[in-house]
């Protein structure tokens, strides 16, 4: 699941800009993962993985149940992910992760 450094530099280095564009697209996204009381698991850590991979942006949503805040699960998510936390709101936080396929048409 971990992945190239390359990766890693593309996803940190998203300007305000691009920040607020990835805020504007995750508006209609509808959430693709749903982290319940259990938290991150191996299963749901590969389900954002393969999402991110298929998509570069997506939504997940938190249940109410869940032992620990959005926020704190999307920093732990997008560490070990490599991904990009683009923003929580509530029990929602939307990722985004350049897709290493060649044959895709990239968001950024």
């Amino acid at each position: 699941m971990t992945h190239t450094s390359a990766a890693r530099n593309s996803a940190s280095a998203l300007t305000k800009r691009d920040l607020k564009r990835l805020r504007a697209l995750a508006n209609s996204l509808k959430p693709v993962v749903t982290i319940g009381k259990n938290g991150i698991d191996d299963a749901s850590l590969l389900q954002i993985d393969h999402s991110l991979e298929a998509h570069e942006l997506i939504k997940c949503s938190l249940l109410q149940t869940a032992l620990t805040d959005a926020q704190t699960l999307a920093q732990k998510v997008a560490d070990q992910l490599n991904a990009v936390v683009v923003q929580t709101i509530g029990n929602r936080c939307v990722f985004y992760r350049r897709s290493s396929r060649t044959n895709f048409n990239h968001i950024l």
